[in-house]
């Protein structure tokens, strides 16, 4: 049995379940957010699953990067050495701000002030979409 098939087989079965079709199926209303976790894994994961399943034959009707960019958000709020290649790489329609709070390794209270360095690199469309447009789009919120 090739070696690339065995390995998609015991590490991405959870991983290809969140990013794939597996788990948002064609239901395209159907959205994800992935909290507490940062955001700059997510260009690698998604690499990551397309090379594997095209190593280990488990084709994708929809390609994994697909389904993120229209059904799954990831969330930063420690990231600051790669923020800006991060929102660009995953786009800025799926990334949201969090500050963590109230767990011990969060923002609050000086969130914007540990993060500005990196978030004056952003345009301003990105900024206010990681701010507050991608969560009123997503959540229905009304913020004219």
């Amino acid at each position: 049995m090739d070696e690339h098939y065995i390995h998609a087989q015991i590490c991405y079965p959870k991983v290809l379940d969140f990013g794939g079709e597996a788990a948002m199926g064609t239901d395209e209303a159907l959205r994800n957010v992935s909290v507490e976790s940062g955001a700059g894994w997510v260009p690698y994961i998604l690499e990551a699953l397309e090379y594997m399943s095209v190593e280990a034959s488990l084709p994708y009707e929809v390609p994994p990067s697909e389904v993120f960019r229209r059904q799954i958000y990831a969330c930063t709020f420690f990231e600051r050495r790669n923020l800006v290649d991060t929102v660009r790489q995953v786009g800025a329609d799926n990334i949201l701000f969090e500050t963590d709070f109230p767990h011990p390794s969060c923002l609050f209270p000086d969130s914007l002030d540990y993060a500005v360095d990196a978030l004056a690199e952003l345009m301003w469309e990105e900024r206010f979409k990681n701010f507050s447009g991608n969560a009123a789009k997503l959540y229905n919120i009304d913020i004219a």
